[in-house]
């Protein structure tokens, strides 16, 4: 799934909903972990191992051992470090650095990406065998854009951010323009806009002056709309970004606002298409919405 939509809370959930759920949860994020660091974290060391090992310390591997083990976006472990965790993943058995002894790992092992993984292994950057050792179950996360719930998301996040004694309400024209949105930061965009909109709206009430300026202004009603802000609407007389705003439209009629077969249409990635579809303010979550109400 793309960045913010999700994945680490699917993780948990699948976690807590499972036969393991009294056992430990680690997170690894693998983007975060310098490459000279990450055998350190995955797998522990022994006292002495190197300098500034002072005492022995359990990798996430024995820290997960009877739970499960998340590794956040494995599509930045490093090439030279995937045959390192193929091994542990197939043995079920890790290594401290300094240690001699094997020591047996029992954890369910959930990996999350933004990244297209049969792309990177076709691009010699991801290796196949550690992908198909990994690529048991997968799911897919949409998009917030693509989502059809973003009205019950919406009334969640003002519950669960507003303390129990201050019920929060929204206005309609703020709510719509929530729903209207193309939020590219998916639904960690959305929880951050509303937390700070009920921390600065007046009374119990957010209203659209509460609302950042991108969501206000770069929010349409209908497909093809040009957006609010006239800064952020396609400048009249450029024949090139007029032909290409045609272009996309088109696309996506054909393709009855199914964005995956659009881009693949239109050979460039989601993420592209949808930054475009921003630069143009064209809102998909609208135009989404309106196309599947006439089915």
């Amino acid at each position: 799934g793309e960045t913010g939509t999700g994945k680490e809370l699917i993780a948990e959930a699948i976690h807590e909903s499972s036969a393991r759920a009294d056992g430990p949860l680690v997170v690894v994020d693998c983007g975060a972990i310098p490459g000279t660091l990450f055998e350190n974290e995955l797998f522990g060391h022994e006292k002495g191992a190197f300098t500034g090992a002072t005492e022995a310390s359990p990798g996430a591997f024995e820290r997960a051992h009877g739970g499960t083990l998340v590794l956040d976006e494995i599509g930045e472990l490093p090439l030279a470090l995937q045959p390192k965790l193929l091994r542990a993943v197939q043995t079920k058995q890790v290594r401290r650095i300094g240690g001699a002894d094997m020591l047996d790992c029992d954890v369910r092992l959930v990996a999350a990406t933004n990244r297209d993984l049969a792309l990177e292994v076709n691009r010699g950057t991801f290796r196949e065998d550690l992908y198909y050792r990994l690529n048991g179950i997968t799911l897919h996360l949409p998009a917030l854009c693509e989502r059809q719930d973003r009205e019950r998301l919406i009334r969640e996040f003002l519950a669960s951010e507003t303390p129990d004694s201050r019920p929060a309400a929204i206005e309609m024209e703020a709510f719509e323009r929530l729903l209207d949105y193309g939020w590219p930061g998916n639904i960690r965009e959305l929880r951050n806009v509303l937390r700070t909109a009920l921390a600065i709206c007046e009374g119990d009430i957010v209203r659209l002056a509460d609302l950042p300026t991108e969501v206000r202004f770069r929010a349409t009603s209908l497909p093809g709309a040009t957006a609010m802000n006239p800064a952020s609407a396609v400048e009249a007389g450029n024949p090139l970004e007029t032909a290409e705003r045609h272009a996309l439209l088109t696309a996506i009629e054909a393709n009855r606002w199914n964005m995956t077969q659009t881009a693949q249409q239109l050979d460039m990635s989601r993420n592209t298409l949808y930054r475009k579809l921003r630069n143009h303010g064209i809102a998909v979550s609208a135009a989404r919405r309106d196309d599947v109400s006439q089915r």
